[in-house]
């Protein structure tokens, strides 16, 4: 991914209309707007029709008003949004058959995470950014493939979004 401005439609994360595609560090809860949520946001932009990204800019404002402090989450929120909606779709189609086995490793993988760093008070599991970046980003790839086969209308990438977005802890 190159670090250069790009224009975008509506965005709630650049100035004046740019979306820069550095994202930066999450380690500050006062990191706003949230960089897990600004990752969703460039690649919708990237990826989504026009009337996607109208409800995509729709929700602007309220992305703008987030912060890092409930990154971990959403980006968790992610993965289970695509696998759900992944096993949803024909397992035996090709597009769909690779997609199906690296979420079967994703959940194998968080299973052993977990199991594995439990501590006397229950799973003390640190996954990286990196890692949360590509659930987040595997969210948005699998809205577009599951579009591709039965509409954008189908697909309820915007009820996840308005969930990431609900994650914001109460001032």
């Amino acid at each position: 991914m190159a670090d250069r401005d790009e224009p975008a439609v509506a965005s709630p994360v650049g100035q004046a209309g740019t979306v820069s595609s550095a994202v930066p560090p999450a380690g500050s809860p006062e990191v706003s707007p949230s960089p897990m949520l600004r990752i969703f946001v460039r690649n919708a932009e990237a990826r989504f029709p026009p009337a996607q990204l109208a409800e995509l800019a729709r929700r602007a404002p309220a992305i703008a008003g987030t912060t890092a402090s409930a990154d971990g989450r959403r980006a968790r929120r992610c993965a289970e949004w695509a696998m759900e909606v992944a096993a949803g779709t024909d397992r035996s189609h090709p597009r769909w058959a690779r997609v199906h086995e690296l979420h079967r490793e994703w959940r194998d993988l968080w299973f052993g995470v977990r199991m594995g760093t439990s501590g006397p008070r229950g799973p003390e599991t640190v996954v990286g950014e990196d890692v949360h970046i590509l659930w987040v980003e595997e969210a948005v790839d699998v809205a577009c493939r599951a579009a591709a086969e039965s509409g954008w209308e189908h697909v309820g990438w915007g009820t996840l979004l308005d969930e990431l977005i609900a994650m914001e802890p109460a001032a």
